[in-house]
């Protein structure tokens, strides 16, 4: 066994040096059960805050060598989705569009610099973006709310299941706009659903 330093491979016994393995997933399930037990240690990382998207966004502004001020990074922070990685993305076509003469007069993009910056990727300010109003539209509208299976959403969508479910519900489900029932996917009532999406 693997904890005895051997693995078998192709029928054949391998000796395996001490090593250790990290995993990450948002599909633990789907994890084989005899490899998911041999984690000694799991845990849960949930949507970042603001506070903590602005220090990411300042820290990529840092190093791409772009100065934005605190309150365009907290503007950044909220259209993140809560996840840095978005921050940084973000901050980069921030970073492209100054570079193409659209802002940053003063020196530094501001808030109205990453609000018109993010505005002209239809990054609404609650951090809606296009993929997200289809997806409420359809489900709104075609389906009438909901319930809506997986795959009958990815296919009024045009879009593969797995990309509908790893890429734009988690976030549509963590703000409460989106429910996911036994019979399907509902509209939630979110944060001022209406507003939200302006």
């Amino acid at each position: 066994p693997m904890e005895d330093g051997m693995a078998v491979i192709d029928g054949t016994r391998v000796h395996l040096p001490p090593f250790t393995v990290l995993g990450a997933t948002t599909h633990v399930g789907r994890v084989p059960a005899p490899l998911r037990r041999r984690f000694r240690h799991h845990f849960r990382l949930d949507l970042l805050g603001v506070d903590d998207l602005a220090v990411a966004a300042w820290r990529a502004a840092q190093a791409l060598g772009v100065r934005i001020s605190e309150a365009g990074c907290v503007e950044v922070a909220r259209r993140s989705k809560g996840t840095p990685r978005r921050a940084v993305q973000l901050v980069e076509w921030m970073a492209d569009w100054a570079a193409a003469g659209a802002g940053g007069r003063a020196g530094e993009l501001d808030e109205q610099d990453a609000d018109a910056a993010l505005l002209r990727l239809a990054i609404g300010r609650e951090g809606f973006d296009e993929a997200d109003r289809r997806y409420l539209d359809v489900l709104a509208g075609h389906f009438e709310g909901g319930p809506a299976g997986l795959r009958a959403m990815a296919a009024a969508l045009g879009e593969e299941p797995d990309t509908v479910e790893r890429d734009v519900e988690p976030w549509l489900v963590a703000r409460g706009y989106v429910r996911l029932t036994p019979r399907g996917r509902t509209l939630g009532p979110g944060p001022g659903t209406e507003e939200a999406m302006a």
